[in-house]
């Protein structure tokens, strides 16, 4: 929640083997405010460091005397390790199948095709939600990931009021943080059939205005260099965008370009890889990648 809002938007997101993170305000009657519209479409850990060294690493930074970023990525980057890719790129397949669609409703059904362990708990854990939160939540990351972040915590501020002008957000406060309630809430309206127009959330009408003062916007993060690469960095540098022709660069250069330019980071040819080969295909006799048009 508030935590993650006030950590996240640092340039290092070390994570263990034991991370665990969730914007959880939808099982309020509320969504994901404090810049969730913008880091939860552009979420990714920039280190992975086993739980085990965290204490020799919080020791070697405590010893760092100067503020200088790549001298502080320099140390983190002496205690990452390897995870294991496989089991992670496989889930993270199984959420985007699942979480690609338009609607709820969709994601839901692609949740139940699923039919996996991992599926019916999600399943569950949706349904306990309110059903205007869940609709307005997915609106809201949709257009986040196309908004530069000032936009986004002015489109956060405008839901917010007109949140408290409903009454799932008091209601699952009460019934869930005050009286600590184990039972979901009694929503209104209770289904997501029910909830007519989330348009209303949206509009710009009788809803004051957001003003941040020195600022500086910007639509991906200003340290993306210390992380992984996102897969619009990925196709900005094969000069290609899934619906136009193949790229001159083979695989192996686009890994190697990204491996060099991340001097080398762990992880980031497995990353690389896992968007080449979900987004690219080559075609028999022909040279070069094609991306795959966007479903």
């Amino acid at each position: 929640g508030g935590g993650v809002g006030l950590s996240v938007h640092a340039p290092f997101r070390i994570a263990t083997e034991n991370t665990v993170f969730a914007m959880p305000e939808a099982k309020i009657g509320f969504f994901p405010d404090v810049g969730g519209s913008f880091f939860l479409p552009r979420m990714d850990a920039t280190h992975y460091v086993p739980s085990q060294r965290l204490p020799l690493l919080e020791n070697r930074l405590s010893e760092i005397e100067c503020d200088d970023h790549d001298v502080i990525n320099a140390v983190i980057e002496e205690f990452v390790a390897e995870c294991d890719h496989d089991h992670s790129y496989a889930l993270g397949g199984n959420i985007r199948k699942c979480f690609k669609g338009d609607t709820v409703e969709d994601i839901l059904k692609a949740l139940e095709q699923e039919n996996s362990d991992w599926s019916r708990k999600t399943i569950n854990t949706i349904l306990q939600m309110s059903p205007t939160s869940l609709k307005v939540t997915l609106k809201e990351l949709r257009k986040g990931k196309n908004m530069d972040i000032t936009d986004c915590l002015k489109m956060e501020y405008r839901l917010a009021q007109k949140f408290l002008e409903k009454s799932d957000f008091a209601r699952g406060v009460k019934h869930l943080l005050v009286n600590k309630e184990k039972t979901p809430p009694k929503w209104e309206p209770p289904s997501l059939d029910e909830v007519a127009d989330i348009e209303f959330y949206f509009n710009t009408n009788d809803t004051q205005e957001l003003e941040l003062l020195n600022i500086r916007s910007f639509e991906n993060y200003p340290y993306s260099r210390f992380s992984l690469p996102s897969e619009e960095e990925i196709r900005k540098v094969t000069g290609e965008t899934p619906d136009s022709g193949s790229m001159s660069m083979s695989k192996d250069d686009i890994v190697d370009f990204f491996f060099k330019d991340r001097n080398f980071k762990i992880g980031v040819r497995e990353k690389v890889l896992e968007v080449l080969n979900r987004k690219t295909t080559s075609s028999e006799g022909q040279e070069g990648l094609k991306w795959i048009k966007d479903e």
